[in-house]
């Protein structure tokens, strides 16, 4: 388990241990083993909390178990770290009860148990712990331990909003810019997304470049749009590289430079981002930003379409069709155009009706073609209507009832 998750509530318990320390020889043993354990003097600082921890104390015994999760100074053993962090949560350590809630969560050391997660964690956000009450609040978005209720995940996202917690910021800003939970208004939306993006947070960044490129609570401005997708981009966010890399490619309200948007494309693609991987296939089918590469074109094409992407499945197919940097093979055609075409894609399905209907790389059959072209004029392909009415002159009525009573048929206005 990350160290990060655990180690920020070590230093709530040191704050009031430094405070306290002189007060009693108790704690100014309890002091001794933070100042090893601050040096990474793990044993001894073990040893010290070891006995404040037999003695009750719950910041030693919270320590006891932060140590045993973290396999700091001895082997990780996540059955101690519960044992440990329950002793100091049932004397109300906030801190313990976060972490034994996430412990019941993932299953470590303890039977995975997402309604004893839940307790803990709201017992720990009852009493202002921030990460729990942001966890607290995920479990109400996703209906995780508990019934789905937006209303809940809003109340604590902005508990912990309030006190700075950035993940609840982004969150709060997410159900404000939806509308769950609360009434939507994109300017408060705004608002929490810039507290967290200030802080730079990505994911606040590239809501405000979402907003700002689609003119939500503020005036539409692809300048300012840009400046915050490249802000969350250089943080490795791949839907911000996607979306910079398309107002580049696009010239939206700056000069249109396809190099940058090449290399924003990339760095999303190597990321397994199907849309980059689709738009990349693109830069190098048409040659923008790369030399012309249908070899290039084709790889990122068929790795996007793996994933499913449609547009990919598309160009796939077309590249097979027109023999474009491949041997023309209108089986692999129809193969691309059928999985983007079952997707819901109306070019793709404009395009498988075309080879039913002329019988490339499959038999000629007009009831495929009607059902294609008919399932493409239904999304307003005006030619997809031309063209069933076309293939309805060579069909008997019996035939096109048939194509209309295909699974999936989803029929065009006359």
């Amino acid at each position: 388990m990350n160290a990060a998750r655990w180690l920020p509530n070590i230093w709530i318990w040191l704050f009031g241990v430094l405070v306290l320390w002189i007060v009693t020889p108790c704690q100014a043993d309890l002091e001794t083993g933070f100042e090893a354990y601050e040096h990474k003097r793990y044993q001894e600082a073990f040893a010290e909390f070891r006995v404040q921890a037999a003695k009750g104390d719950p910041a030693a015994q919270f320590m006891l178990g932060h140590m045993y999760a973290e396999g700091e100074g001895l082997a990780q053993n996540y059955g101690e770290a519960v044992r440990w962090f329950r002793k100091a949560a049932t004397q109300g350590s906030a801190s313990a009860q976060f972490n034994l809630g996430r412990l019941y969560e993932s299953g470590l050391g303890v039977r995975r148990d997402p309604a004893l997660a839940a307790k803990w964690l709201r017992q720990a956000a009852e009493q202002g712990h921030s990460d729990a009450q942001m966890e607290l609040a995920q479990r109400y978005s996703n209906g995780q331990g508990l019934p789905q209720d937006y209303v809940e995940a809003a109340r604590w996202s902005r508990r912990a909003a309030e006190q700075g917690n950035v993940a609840a910021q982004v969150n709060l800003g997410y159900l404000y810019r939806t509308g769950q939970g609360v009434a939507q208004d994109y300017a408060v939306a705004a608002r929490w997304f810039r507290l967290a993006a200030g802080r730079g947070n990505d994911r606040a960044q590239f809501n405000l470049g979402l907003m700002s490129a689609q003119g939500l609570g503020m005036p539409q401005d692809f300048t300012k749009a840009k400046d915050w997708y490249e802000l969350a981009a250089r943080q490795g966010n791949e839907s911000a590289q996607v979306n910079l890399a398309q107002i580049y490619a696009k010239g939206l309200g700056i000069a249109r430079d396809y190099e940058k948007a090449v290399r924003w494309f990339r760095d999303a693609a190597e990321k397994e981002n199907a849309i980059a991987q689709a738009s990349l296939g693109s830069m190098y089918a048409k040659g923008y930003g790369v030399p012309q590469d249908y070899r290039q074109a084709e790889r990122w094409y068929r790795i996007a379409a793996a994933s499913g992407n449609t547009t990919a499945q598309l160009n796939l197919g077309l590249m097979y069709a027109r023999g474009e940097g491949v041997d023309q093979d209108y089986h692999a055609a129809e193969h691309w155009f059928h999985a983007a075409a079952d997707s819901g894609d109306a070019t793709a399905q404009l395009n498988l009706g075309l080879l039913f209907a002329r019988g490339y790389g499959v038999s000629q059959d007009y009831v495929q073609a009607y059902h294609w072209f008919d399932s493409a004029g239904a999304q307003g392909q005006k030619e997809a209507r031309q063209l069933r009415d076309s293939v309805a002159t060579n069909m008997t009525p019996a035939q096109i009832a048939q194509a209309q009573g295909l699974p999936g048929h989803e029929g065009s206005e006359n």
